[in-house]
């Protein structure tokens, strides 16, 4: 039974992950290699294998166009769509571009997997193979696929994590400190990422964070923390040194 007209992106989307779990495959959703700000909708490894997956609510033109943006960073790239009634010419016309479908129905998924094909690593990370960024954050991060609220892991909030997870290890830490600590920011240099760092944190965008001067040297510090915890802390590490 097609299930044309009857379900959305995210729903569709949602039937496909389960078939993929199914099939032993681990997922993540809403994925954006590197620097561009293209996202695909999952990507499924199982071993060595990647698959990318863009969803659609129809078969149309427009996903096939997405989807092919994939095909040097997946070894197979496929669309999910609801099942149609010229499925065939559909398929030939996937497969004549390098690509698969998964059609959905409405209770199960059916695979016409596309060519495989080897990842091309680019020199430059408009080009990185998605093996590059599937790591356990963004798999646990609660996107879900095929929305459109632009709810993905980001390499702003890999960095966010980063510094949060610094800051609850080692209270009042500066700032400089934090950075040397923090090897793979997305920022050009760590001067940039410094100086971002404590605007983002000003403007209270790194969860559980807070801004503190010693002196002249800016720390961080965790959200819950109240200012005379701080100022005892400080105290405290004060008479230690002496």
């Amino acid at each position: 039974m097609s299930v044309r007209g009857r379900i959305g992106e995210e729903d569709l989307a949602r039937r496909v992950i389960e078939w993929l779990q199914v099939e032993q495959w681990v997922v993540w959703q809403e994925v954006t290699p590197g620097a561009q700000q293209a996202v695909c909708d999952i990507v499924a490894r199982r071993g060595p294998v990647i698959w990318a997956i863009e969803c659609k609510a129809s078969a149309s033109l427009e996903v096939l166009d997405q989807a092919i943006r994939w095909i040097d960073r997946a070894n197979y790239v496929s669309v999910a769509v609801p099942l149609r009634r010229t499925q065939h010419l559909y398929e030939s016309f996937a497969r004549s571009v390098g690509l698969g479908v998964l059609w959905v129905h409405s209770a199960s998924v059916t695979d016409v997997r596309g060519p495989y094909s080897r990842e091309r690593r680019g020199k430059n990370r408009w080009s990185f193979a998605f093996r590059e960024f599937l790591t356990e954050e963004r798999r646990l991060w609660p996107a879900a696929a095929g929305n459109n609220r632009s709810e993905r892991w980001t390499d702003f909030r890999s960095f966010c994590h980063s510094v949060t997870q610094v800051v609850h290890t080692t209270p009042g830490i500066s700032v400089h400190q934090a950075i040397a600590e923090i090897k793979n920011h997305h920022y050009s240099s760590d001067a940039s990422a410094r100086q971002s760092l404590r605007s983002w944190v000003m403007a209270g965008k790194v969860p559980d964070v807070q801004l503190h001067h010693v002196g002249r040297t800016p720390t961080l510090w965790p959200a819950i923390w109240t200012e005379a915890q701080i100022e005892e802390k400080i105290a405290s590490r004060g008479s230690s040194d002496r």
